[in-house]
């Protein structure tokens, strides 16, 4: 069983304190409890794209997304169930055979 947890955390600038901006980790954990981790900018239903699509397929060239066996998302964003659907499908569009919790 493989499952990937995407743990989302918010960073500021420190040239400004408006400017705010998220990170994301990205766990996959396999069977033999071997955990690779990913950190790429994070995931904002707001602020989801081809671009983003794009970097998170690139970064996960090199890991073995087809056998994840489930999803778990911790981000912002998500209090809105129209949100957490944005969020949902975009995963699910870059990771097509995992189920999500």
């Amino acid at each position: 069983m493989y499952v990937l947890l995407i743990f989302q955390r918010i960073t500021k600038a420190i040239s400004t304190k408006t400017n705010i901006s998220t990170k994301a980790d990205w766990h996959i954990i396999g069977e033999d409890t071997k955990e690779e981790i990913i950190k790429k900018r994070g995931i904002h239903p707001s602020f989801l794209n081809e671009q983003l699509e794009a970097e998170i397929k690139e970064a996960f060239l090199k890991a073995d997304i087809q056998h994840i066996d489930e999803v778990f998302f911790y981000g912002s964003g998500c209090l809105l169930p129209q949100n957490k659907d944005k969020v949902k499908e975009f995963l699910q569009h870059i990771l097509q055979k995992a189920p999500f919790m």
